[in-house]
């Protein structure tokens, strides 16, 4: 059973990778605004028929993956505080920008790793399936009055 809700998280999560996370102190909040499993989910997991070896790539993709943005968060956040520092401290422009092209380049590799994460779930699962996940990953956010889309 918990290997099933795992599964379900990657397949969600693959739904909500283009998203962008929210600035300042909502930013802690962001991964609380995720889409949780509801007592269904394993039923989703059914829907989609999905083998055990599929599952099983999936879950191998879905550590990898979050191994990987667990260090660019941390990056991402140390250079966060870097930068109000920088501020309060009244150093130079040219400082302050080059922090901020650093917090700059750490978004877009994140962005660029959810991309890639989602190119090797559609491969696992194929496109049938990858475009049902969709579909139900946009059903569920209505249904529980979340957009699939975060303000910034």
């Amino acid at each position: 059973m918990k290997k099933l809700i795992t599964i379900t998280m990657v397949l969600m999560l693959a739904g909500f990778m283009f998203a962008q996370p929210r600035m300042g102190k909502s930013q802690t909040k962001n991964d609380k605004c995720r889409p949780m499993m509801g007592q269904n989910a394993g039923n989703r997991l059914e829907q989609l028929g999905l083998t055990e070896v599929q599952m099983s790539q999936l879950q191998e993709l879905r550590n990898e993956h979050q191994k990987d943005m667990i260090t660019l968060r941390a990056d991402l956040k140390v250079n966060r505080i870097e930068l109000k520092e920088l501020i309060a401290d009244g150093k130079t422009r040219k400082s302050i920008d080059a922090k901020q092209n650093s917090i700059a380049k750490v978004q877009s590799k994140m962005a660029d790793l959810r991309i890639d994460h989602q190119i090797k779930v559609r491969k696992v699962v194929g496109e049938e399936i990858y475009k049902k996940m969709s579909t139900m990953n946009n059903r569920s956010n209505k249904h529980n009055g979340r957009s699939h889309r975060r303000s910034r």
